[in-house]
């Protein structure tokens, strides 16, 4: 009879006992993520994912155009970058692979996350919160710019959507 060593569980087992073993100080673990989440997390990304979505849903970006949903993904974060993405898609101003290309290099972290969260929440420095949300835009920029070459061209026509699947399908 052949024996089927299961790695996964095996891994979670033995995770689950450490866990076990040292309760104490996972406790104190979880207890600080929540404390964390709740006092600085929260608080710096709500604000501005709330008006970006009130924004996004006042629908003054009719056009979605790929530069406007670009913009928005490097004030607002990821959240609301793929929203405005599945959006320009469903309505037919995007094609499937530009939607592709687009998730590449629109889903940033929200400057408010990085500077208030990481930079002095968590990093107690404004300075290394800033500097982080540089390397973010930068990497994002250079990421456009590699993608840029595979893009398609846009034509006047709209791109006909399949109804029956999800964006994420």
């Amino acid at each position: 009879m052949k024996i089927r060593i299961n790695l996964k569980g095996i891994f979670f087992l033995s995770f689950l006992l450490v866990f076990i073993i040292f309760s104490a100080e996972s406790l104190v673990g979880a207890l600080n993520g929540i404390r964390l989440c709740y006092s600085i997390i929260v608080p710096s990304i709500f604000p501005l994912t709330v008006v970006s979505l009130m924004l996004y849903e006042s629908n003054i970006l009719k056009e979605y155009s790929s530069l406007t949903i670009y913009f928005m993904s490097l004030i607002s974060g990821f959240p609301v970058a793929a929203k405005l993405i599945e959006g320009a898609y469903n309505n037919g101003n995007i094609s499937k692979r530009n939607a592709e290309l687009m998730l590449c290099y629109c889903l940033n972290s929200a400057p408010a996350f990085i500077v208030s969260s990481v930079g002095v929440g968590i990093l107690l420095d404004i300075k290394l919160g800033f500097m982080f949300l540089i390397s973010n835009f930068m990497s994002s920029l250079i990421l456009m710019l590699i993608t840029m070459p595979f893009k398609e061209q846009i034509k006047n026509e709209k791109y006909t959507t399949q109804k029956h699947k999800s964006f994420s399908d």
